[in-house]
């Protein structure tokens, strides 16, 4: 069998208890200098060596004298240690019965740099992975290096701060090396402030009426995590023998919360998760059993933005297993990170959409960074199953067995639309505060509404949850009018898999996003034909085209959006045309179709262009400020007929007209395409605080 021998340069003293438990059964060797001698147990063989010259680095210093006079076996493995660091011992053996030459291993480097470190000490906190890439100075370090004893006796660290990167380089071009990216070394584990710990966790736990299955689960989670605090959200009865248990537990380092009534899973965590103080919650199921402790293994995962670490499934985009339900699965799936037992960071949670009575509590959770295209970065993976029993139907089936529904009370509604809206703006004041206006009279409210300002005019950003506003300073060279430019920078920033477009001057009606995103469920690429144009001086014209829809009044799937984005700049600012030459490349034909068409879906079922009967959408014209790319915006265009009556501008917006009607009252001047006292008229037009 291997003999596997540990080489540590020696100085931490006060860690000498710690570093014996760790290598007991391996063989330790110290090394030391004449003032650092303390006494070991007769299984270790520690160096003593003379102190290092002056200049020289005293790690390297001491490697070197442990290759010269450490006595190395030839056909044993050696691996370097310094002594603030730790590895598990199964990581141990698993290095033990490497039969190679050269192994290269991983290292964890933390969760934080702490705040005392300074100069060369402030290592940061990125995870070293053994990969033949990452084998070069500055992104190794000397303990993820195992080699033969026959090999290390010809090294020699230099005396320089990337000697460790040079002699891996060294090793990977002379040997044949392997690779274990799954041995982690924990970096500078003892630190004060680089590694979490117990102190920085609250456990969080839900209990209803059920003292038997919960008093598993609290034990056995006591029995690993001690000094843990965790918060017992109890919803039991006061005359039920889960309430006294749960009572008696109240101690420093447990608070219990008894609520009033059983508020579920997903709102008792998304109240203690409103109390914490620490950086990181790790919840867990009342019916679970901790067989074994993984929360270190699962806090070694938390650095660099990440949410949360648990068990991952693949659900539909409403939470359930997916599959399940046939009709979702044209929305496609998410990666659901299973409440019963994971670790989330607080501030990261904070970020995003809460935990709701559900289910699937965790959903708009996850829902929100799915929309994001984060999930595989902040959602990781880890085997909970291997440390944790856990019983799904333990307390459902108590409930059941009582004659109760598995959860009590009806399910708070999944309400992200996976709709991305997209809105470029841009020196049209009033304009906008009226296109913001139309966006809450929503009834189905976007995931997102990206709205991208290029203008010199003050702007106020609508104060709405789902609002992403991105400012675009415009070079001195750009052209006239910046759609593309605003368009390709928008893009960029999609999260929904429905994308619709709300122009700044048009007219939308409450149902527009929902009516739009029905369709997204069955086509490609949607849109309203026979388009309506009013123009603000009492004219209007509807347009006979079936066969492509403005861009205002177009919606297509995020699936199309890489093509989208290829063709974007490849042609004129009528970008619509091109989108709709995606799916129906004849679209130029239907554009005097025949009367009594009132959809057209193309040859490849992908577009389905359908006559707006319901006034879903009116495209108004001759508003003012930045004039729009359109011949409808002159009121000189022939085919506008008139309407001084105002009836069709009634027929056609019934319930928010008279905010157009206002504009027409001589506040409107034909001169200079601008409102007299525009931001004094502004609130008492819209009634809202533009």
């Amino acid at each position: 069998m291997n003999k596997l021998h540990v080489i540590m340069p020696f100085s931490r003293t006060h860690l000498k208890d710690k570093l014996l438990k760790m290598y007991n059964d391996f063989y330790f060797h110290p090394i030391m200098n004449p003032s650092q001698v303390t006494d070991f147990p007769e299984w270790v063989t520690p160096l003593v060596v003379p102190d290092a010259p002056k200049g020289q680095d005293i790690c390297y210093y001491k490697l070197n004298q442990f290759i010269e006079l450490g006595g190395i076996q030839d056909d044993d493995l050696y691996m370097f240690m310094c002594d603030d660091d730790a590895i598990e011992r199964d990581d141990l053996k698993a290095i033990e019965v490497f039969t190679g030459e050269v192994l290269f291993i991983s290292m964890l480097r933390g969760h934080k740099i702490p705040d005392n470190s300074t100069g060369v000490s402030r290592h940061p906190v990125s995870t070293l992975i053994a990969a033949p890439e990452n084998i070069k100075p500055c992104s190794i370090g000397i303990e993820q290096i195992v080699v033969r004893g026959k090999i290390l006796k010809s090294l020699k660290f230099n005396n320089t701060s990337t000697a460790d990167g040079e002699v891996a380089v060294y090793l990977k071009k002379h040997f044949k090396c392997e690779y274990a990216p799954e041995i982690f070394i924990k970096f500078n584990y003892f630190e004060p402030g680089r590694w979490m710990s117990e102190k920085n966790i609250t456990g969080i736990v839900v209990t209803h009426n059920t003292k038997d299955i919960f008093q598993r689960a609290y034990e056995s989670v006591r029995s690993f995590c001690h000094d843990m605090e965790i918060i017992i959200i109890d919803c039991s009865d006061e005359s039920d023998g889960c309430f006294k248990y749960v009572s008696s537990l109240v101690d420093d380092n447990t608070r219990v919360i008894h609520a009033s009534y059983n508020v579920g899973h997903g709102r008792g965590v998304k109240h203690a998760l409103s109390l914490i103080h620490t950086q990181y919650a790790l919840i867990f199921d009342s019916d679970i059993v901790m067989m074994d402790s993984p929360v270190e293994k699962m806090l070694s995962k938390m650095s660099g933005g990440v949410y949360g670490v648990g068990e991952v499934i693949q659900t539909d985009l409403g939470g359930f297993q997916f599959g399940e339900r046939k009709e979702m699965i044209v929305s496609g799936s998410m990666r659901y990170l299973q409440p019963y037992f994971c670790l989330i960071d607080v501030n990261e949670y904070k970020k995003y959409r809460p935990f709701i009575h559900h289910g699937a509590p965790a959903v708009s959770t996850c829902l929100d960074i799915h929309r994001r295209g984060i999930s595989n970065d902040v959602i990781k993976e880890f085997p909970v199953r291997e440390y944790i029993k856990h019983d799904f139907y333990g307390t459902r089936g108590v409930r059941v067995k009582k004659g109760l529904p598995e959860i009590e009370g009806a399910w708070e509604p999944v309400t992200d639309s996976g709709v991305t809206v997209i809105t470029c703006t841009g020196d049209r004041p009033l304009a906008f505060s009226l296109c913001v206006q139309w966006m809450k009279n929503q009834i189905v409210k976007p995931s997102q509404w990206i709205i991208i300002e290029d203008g010199n005019t003050p702007f106020e950003v609508p104060k709405l949850p789902y609002v992403q506003y991105i400012k675009r300073n415009k070079s001195k060279h750009e052209p006239v009018h910046t759609l593309l430019l605003n368009l390709e920078q928008a893009f960029k920033y999609v999260h929904g898999y429905k994308i619709l477009f709300m122009e700044d001057d048009e007219y939308y009606a409450p149902t527009y996003i929902s009516e739009m995103s029905k369709l997204l469920d069955t086509y490609e690429v949607v849109g309203i034909g026979r388009s309506k144009y009013y123009h603000i001086n009492e004219k209007y014209h509807v347009h006979k085209n079936m066969g492509h829809a403005s861009l205002a009044q177009t919606g297509f799937r995020k699936t199309l959006l890489p093509s989208v984005q290829k063709i974007l700049m490849r042609g004129d600012d009528f970008v619509d045309c091109r989108i709709w030459a995606l799916v129906n490349k004849n679209f130029m034909s239907l554009l005097n179709a025949p009367d009594g068409m009132d959809r057209y879906i193309s040859g490849n079922h992908q577009g389905y262009i359908f006559e707006d009967k319901k006034s879903l959408y009116v495209g108004i014209k001759g508003l003012p400020g930045r004039k729009g790319i359109g011949a409808g915006h002159s009121e000189a265009m022939p085919v506008y007929k008139d309407d001084s009556s105002g009836e069709i501008l009634k027929q056609w917006i019934p319930n928010d007209y008279t905010n157009y009607l206002e504009l027409r009252k001589g506040r409107f001047s034909h001169e200079t395409n601008s409102p007299k006292n525009l931001y004094y008229q502004r609130p008492r037009l819209l009634g809202a605080r533009v």
